[in-house]
């Protein structure tokens, strides 16, 4: 038998183990980078998705604004920051009816009692704005007095009709005919119509011809069906908010419900609980990728708000030159973190415009409508290079020539033709 030995010419093998750092994603920042370029829409979709798969994960009940009586999920309503330029917060961008309409018009008129009682009595009105109770009835299903139901009454018929929590659809039209000062104008046979001639509408039969001209007149004055209108097309949702308060621009983002996100009570008992502590260490991930979120979000957008305040006051003549690599370097992020903040978002400015976030961005408008521009607001001619001057200070960097160049394939004469053009020189003719 033959047996071969090897040296073994190679070090051996090390089994020490040594500790070594290096850069992970984990499921934190994952989850960041899935909802930083959201904007507030598809943010409330995924946020039902994301409390619909967990139950942990809860949103608590918004407070309601004293002054305007929408749903507040902070402690400041943004809608009366400015009442000037009220802000479009319809958030999640779905269509409202105009029940909900008329709810909104009154809102800032009534107490909170009272715009709960206005919530209920325009939820159970029928189509045509008709009650099938009487106010007191409704007054002791609430628990309130017959005054503020009233009162309610009288604040949604100012709202916009004056049909609206009538008894019968004949009070109905009445009160219509008084609003409008139409009363005197009605036909004769009108008061008939109303006492019988509906209620043979309503079974179906044929309608009598002395009935005819007061229908006609009806259907001219009176819109009884006030709730078979079609639904009132929502504004266009926001992300963040700017408003000047002593003269200085503020940037708010916009809450909504992600706001309120919150671990569930129930589950907190339990924390320590091995059923349940995945679902409460997911939902508390959520909520701060959701805070994460918000940060990121106020300050890019204050920085650029910052960098363009000329162009937010003053519109898009005076737009700057900026990129997403000066507000990442300024802020603290990296330049795809500001990409993807910026990405969707909008914004309303104090003019009341809604501009999208990202075309805050770049340089300013085309370099010949900039050149006209700066000409036709000159005080006096320009030259060249002053124009160059000019166009520099709004984020254009052209030499004279390019100028001079650009100048004339629009047409524009020169400094000296401009000048003798504004101030032409008088011409004497020797007798």
């Amino acid at each position: 038998m033959r047996v071969d030995v090897f040296t073994a010419r190679q070090p051996a093998l090390r089994m020490d183990l040594r500790a070594r750092m290096e850069f992970r994603v984990g499921p934190a920042q994952l989850l960041l980078s899935e909802l930083l370029p959201l904007p507030v829409c598809d943010l409330q979709v995924r946020l039902d998705a994301e409390v619909a798969a967990n139950p942990a994960l809860e949103i608590g009940d918004p407070d309601t604004c004293p002054g305007c009586g929408h749903p507040i999920w902070r402690r400041h309503c943004l809608r009366c920051v400015d009442p000037a330029h009220p802000a479009p917060l319809d958030t999640v961008g779905t269509c409202t009816t105009p029940r909900d309409q008329m709810l909104r018009d009154c809102a800032a008129a009534l107490p909170a009692a009272g715009r709960r009682i206005a919530a209920y009595l325009v939820a159970d009105v029928d189509d045509y704005g008709v009650l099938d109770e009487s106010p007191q009835a409704i007054a002791h299903r609430l628990g309130v007095s017959a005054e503020d139901v009233l009162a309610a009454i009288g604040t949604l018929r100012r709202a916009g009709f004056a049909g609206m929590c009538a008894r019968d659809l004949v009070e109905s039209i009445q009160l219509q005919a008084v609003a409008t000062g139409e009363e005197l104008g009605m036909p004769q046979m009108l008061h008939e119509l109303l006492a019988r001639g509906l209620a043979e509408l309503a079974e179906g039969r044929q309608t009598p011809i002395r009935f005819r001209p007061a229908l006609a007149w009806l259907r001219v004055n009176m819109v009884p069906a006030v709730f078979e209108q079609a639904e009132v097309a929502p504004v266009d949702p926001v992300d963040i908010v700017v408003h000047r308060n002593h003269g200085q621009l503020h940037t708010t983002v916009i809450p909504g419900p992600w706001s309120a996100a919150r671990v569930a009570d129930s589950y907190r008992a339990v924390g320590d609980h091995p059923a349940v502590r995945g679902e409460l260490i997911r939902a508390s991930r959520f909520i701060e990728a959701l805070d994460k979120r918000e940060h990121s979000l106020l300050m890019v957008s204050q920085a650029v708000v910052t960098h363009q305040s000329a162009r937010v006051i003053h519109g898009p003549a005076e737009h700057r030159k900026l990129t997403r690599r000066q507000i990442a370097a300024e802020v603290g992020l990296h330049e795809s973190t500001v990409s993807r903040v910026v990405a969707g978002k909008r914004v309303s400015i104090p003019s009341g415009e809604t501009v999208a976030l990202a075309s805050l961005f770049g340089a300013p408008s085309d370099l010949h409508d900039c050149i006209r521009e700066v000409i036709d607001h000159e005080a006096a001619p320009l030259s060249d290079a002053d124009v160059a001057i000019a166009l520099a200070q709004r984020g254009h960097r052209a030499a004279r020539r390019t100028v001079a160049k650009y100048r004339a394939e629009l047409g524009i004469p020169d400094q000296y033709h401009r000048r003798h053009d504004a101030h032409p020189v008088r011409e004497h003719v020797l007798s």
